[in-house]
């Protein structure tokens, strides 16, 4: 039997991943529009809840579905605050709006950021999986590639790590 590559993810299950990052922006103008409309932030709170599902659920099926592989790490560097930063930069200008139900401004602030973090391939601002528990480390490699990892651990990754990797240069440890 032939040794199967891991290949990761698949794009539309990356973009997902990535869209998640976002729930908690929506948690933001859900507040932010409490008193114009009710019925906006609370279909922004259950939408923002079914991402979390999601986000949940599609690291559970990854960690369950891809195959372990070895990671061999020479330097780790711990990335959580960017997390906070996205917070900051991206949900404070929904606070601050004169009219916090302008559904069209928030669906295009969240498409144009969905698309950077993608093509960017930039996971590591996704606040989402700090709130669920995760940490983000940048770690160079023995071959002198970089690589972002995702774990549960407060502790740097060990030099001979295993996890399963979601997508070019970012791994899953659990």
């Amino acid at each position: 039997m032939a040794m199967r590559n891991n290949v990761g993810l698949s794009r539309f299950a990356q973009a997902f991943l990535v869209a998640t990052a976002l729930a908690p922006v929506l948690l933001v103008w859900a507040a932010a529009s409490y008193e114009a409309s009710r019925t906006y932030a609370v279909s922004a709170v259950v939408v923002a809840l079914l991402m979390v599902g999601a986000c949940v659920g599609l690291l559970a099926l990854a960690k369950r579905e891809l195959q372990m592989d070895p990671l061999m790490i020479t330097k780790a560097v711990r990335m959580d605050k960017e997390a906070l930063g996205f917070l900051v930069a991206y949900a404070l200008p929904l606070v601050a709006s004169k009219d916090p139900t302008n559904l069209a401004a928030l669906g295009v602030f969240m498409l144009m950021v969905g698309l950077v973090l993608m093509q960017l391939q930039i996971l590591h601002v996704n606040p989402l999986l700090g709130m669920l528990g995760f940490h983000f480390y940048q770690v160079e490699l023995t071959n002198s590639d970089t690589a972002l990892v995702i774990t549960r651990s407060r502790d740097l990754p060990s030099k001979a790590s295993h996890g399963q990797q979601l997508a070019p240069g970012l791994w899953l440890l659990i």
